[in-house]
């Protein structure tokens, strides 16, 4: 009987460790998964406040302009590449015209550059998303031109002065860099109700109605 006694008694102590260690268990599984949750609660948000945030800046580049308004492009081919994808395509040559525009027939904006090669006058036109040729046409020409270059006035800094002359109302809708009469200035081409473009003289940053 007494041992008897004893093995129920050692049996009981068995099954409260067994009880213990079972429930210790469960706490540790319970914390790790609490912890687990927690964790993935606070990567979430914090990853969902930087796309909030982000898709947010977006927004507010792309809405600071007119969708026709050329300052609010970021074309993926800028002015300079394309001088060189034109000049490529030509197979050498000077440009001495380039223009920046929204074309309705191509649908999308494009640069009109204008390269002189010896004798052949090529007009191009180039997709500015993509700096692709669209259209290539040849013309023999016996005048000589002048080369435009960006170095003295980039693009930019013609639209500031020409914004700063007609108001920020005003949209500005593409711009052309050329000769005239001696002078290198950009032409810049807007909505205002009067139809006047602008001329921004390069060599004294000086503005002009068209």
């Amino acid at each position: 009987m007494r041992n008897r006694t004893t093995t129920m008694a050692l049996a009981g102590m068995v099954a409260a460790a067994l009880a213990l260690s079972g429930c210790a268990s469960a706490g540790d599984d319970a914390t790790e998964v609490t912890e687990g949750a927690s964790g993935t609660t606070e990567s979430t948000g914090t990853e969902e406040a930087t796309s909030t945030d982000e898709s947010q800046g977006d927004d507010t580049a792309e809405g600071e302009y007119d969708e026709r308004d050329v300052r609010g492009q970021s074309p993926e081919t800028d002015h300079e590449q394309a001088v060189s994808a034109a000049v490529e395509a030509a197979g050498g040559g000077i440009v001495y015209e380039i223009e920046l525009d929204h074309s309705d027939d191509a649908g999308e904006w494009v640069y009109e550059v204008s390269v002189l090669d010896g004798t052949t006058d090529h007009d191009i036109t180039l997709s500015a998303a993509s700096g692709e040729v669209l259209e290539h046409e040849r013309d023999d020409e016996d005048d000589s031109e002048r080369e435009v270059t960006f170095d003295d006035m980039t693009p930019a800094e013609a639209l500031e002065l020409a914004a700063a002359e007609v108001g920020a109302d005003t949209v500005l809708e593409g711009w052309t860099l050329s000769w005239d009469d001696g002078r290198l200035h950009y032409d810049i081409d807007t909505d205002a109700d009067d139809d006047d473009d602008l001329e921004v003289w390069v060599d004294d940053s000086s503005v002009t109605r068209d």
